[in-house]
């Protein structure tokens, strides 16, 4: 989602929990108490120059 500002390095944000076996949604895993971990990974890019 694009806010407003100056522009900024793009990441990705990976959020992951480990669900019990009963737990057959993942949305309602999240919704559950419990320690949600959270993965920030830099998108970093450069120019290529092909010759």
């Amino acid at each position: 989602m694009r806010q407003e500002g100056p522009t900024r390095n793009d990441k990705l944000i990976i959020m992951y929990k480990e669900a019990k076996k009963s737990e057959k949604d993942p949305k309602k895993s999240f919704e559950n108490e419990g320690v949600t971990a959270k993965k920030v990974l830099p998108l970093i890019t450069r120019d290529v120059n092909e010759s």
